[in-house]
């Protein structure tokens, strides 16, 4: 359908743009300025002249309606009148050539998330705040899934869950929702006495001790389970990849060193075969786990390699789960292949909005996706104390807090289809579905960086669109659909009959 050229300038002179910027049913016009019109070489009488014609003018145009003149700027605001439209009273009054500007009295919204009436925007106020979730496209994947599912949990193997009084933090769902009970992994064979392992008592809080930590790395356990799976919706802070993830704790840092946290590569193997047994399906690691750098693969590095490739591939041979292991900020070449695990690089923004990897971020050719990683703003451990950041969120960096992106991605892909997708679906899906970015190089960034709407997409076994950003008439549109098979043909159709653009 093509209208007449006159009609369609008309319709297309002011555009709205959804939940940025919307028409209001009035308009707001100034007219030229006497110094306007000296400037275009009219004297002073006569441009005083000129002026108060236009004013005049306008006044019988305006024909008895209510209006506002704003002294300060010679501003007139005014409704518009049944049946009239913003473009035609605007084409109408500039078309004279004595206005300075003619246009909508626009209603403006932010423009960080358009809060509250989108569905797919949680209304968790940091959420605006949080760069990573525009580039992975959370939003427009949330319109194909953004719930949890009971049958699909994942595994953070961190230093802890609980804030150092016990209690929960604010922005994590607690026992009555969606985290399940943490379990302490930590062997007593330190020389410093522990508590035998087990799992998190909800009468009896002190008796496993799920506390996360202070000191060099505060909160570094919370601080990654808010990256994967903070609850969105909550209107409390940020949101996780999904916002009702199912989560355990598996908690592998020992607390005897407060100041300097470690955990023991025997305690993760521990945890991991726990969860799996309790039927975790995905696992993420942010603690060191061995990596070895390119021309540092002796013999004695290669049996710590073998170690955790043995217990991964003993896990995955038994139970169907996936692993995700943060690549480390060494920014130098893996070299070790874990064969059975996912190795999760991280990418960040340079200084002029372009992603780019993470500095410091390791690479290689056994680096298998990429995740945000750069200013990730997440839960941490209030600290009043801490003069930059004293509240219950902090940006934090490293590839830390992109192992988590990632594995909140799988699981909410699993919760698509629990019972039907084997952990190699998964697998395809959320690889299948990842992004380039800027320097991006397939030798040392593997698949790219991670798409929650494509993988979602692919995974759902439907072609979708990003309906939450809708297209804009007269500028160039990245029309971006997934879901279809590799080679089919996808065939997109745009109507003018309303002035708007849909996708079909």
């Amino acid at each position: 359908l093509v209208f007449p050229g006159q009609t369609a300038r008309a319709q297309e002179f002011y555009r709205e743009v959804p939940r940025q910027r919307m028409f209001s049913g009035s308009m707001v016009a100034r007219p030229l300025q006497v110094r306007h019109w000296m400037q275009r070489g009219l004297s002073e009488q006569e441009a005083r002249r000129q002026h108060d014609f236009t004013v005049n003018w306008l006044l019988e145009f305006l024909d008895g309606r209510p209006f506002w003149h704003r002294e300060s700027m010679d501003e007139f605001w005014f409704p518009l009148r049944p049946m009239e439209t913003e473009d035609a009273v605007g084409i109408r009054l500039l078309q004279t050539g004595n206005f300075r500007y003619v246009c909508p009295n626009w209603r403006l919204f932010p423009l960080d998330c358009p809060q509250p009436t989108d569905p797919l925007c949680p209304d968790d106020p940091l959420f605006g705040d949080q760069w990573h979730h525009e580039r992975i496209e959370s939003r427009a994947g949330w319109q194909i899934r953004k719930e949890g599912h009971d049958d699909v949990v994942v595994a953070f193997f961190d230093s802890g869950i609980h804030l150092p009084d016990y209690s929960e933090h604010p922005d994590l769902s607690n026992l009555t929702e969606y985290r399940r009970a943490g379990y302490n992994a930590n062997i007593p064979i330190s020389p410093f006495p522990q508590p035998p392992p087990g799992w998190e008592n909800p009468d009896n809080r002190q008796e496993v001790d799920m506390r996360d930590f202070m000191g060099a790395h505060r909160g570094h356990g919370i601080g990654v389970v808010g990256a994967g799976a903070a609850t969105g919706g909550n209107s409390l802070g940020v949101t996780g990849i999904g916002w009702s993830l199912r989560h355990h704790m598996i908690k592998i840092v020992e607390p005897p060193l407060p100041q300097d946290p470690a955990g023991y590569m025997v305690n993760a193997f521990h945890g991991m075969e726990v969860a799996a047994a309790e039927g975790d399906r995905v696992f993420s690691l942010s603690w060191a786990t061995s990596g070895y750098l390119s021309g540092t693969c002796d013999q004695a590095r290669l049996q710590t390699w073998q170690a955790w490739d043995d217990n991964a591939v003993q896990l995955k041979d038994n139970y169907d789960l996936l692993i995700f292991l943060a690549a480390g900020n060494t920014g130098e070449q893996y070299c070790a292949p874990y064969s059975a695990m996912l190795m999760v690089g991280g990418t960040q923004l340079d200084t002029n909005g372009d992603e780019i990897p993470l500095k410091g971020s390791s690479q290689g050719e056994w680096i298998s996706l990429m995740a945000p990683g750069g200013l990730i703003l997440t839960t941490v451990i209030p600290d009043p104390f801490n003069v930059e950041c004293p509240g219950a969120h902090c940006l934090k960096d490293g590839t830390s807090f992109g192992a988590p992106q990632a594995a909140g991605l799988v699981n909410l892909i699993w919760c698509l289809n629990p019972m039907g997708f084997s952990f190699e679906d998964v697998q395809d899906f959320i690889l299948a579905g990842c992004d380039t970015f800027t320097n991006y190089n397939e030798s040392n960034h593997g698949a790219g960086r991670i798409n929650v709407f494509n993988s979602l997409a692919l995974a759902s076994g439907n072609l979708w669109t990003r309906s939450p950003k809708p297209g804009v008439a007269d500028e160039d549109n990245d029309l971006r659909a997934a879901g279809a098979v590799n080679g089919a043909t996808v065939k997109f159709f745009y109507g003018t009959d309303d002035g708007s653009t849909s996708v079909q």
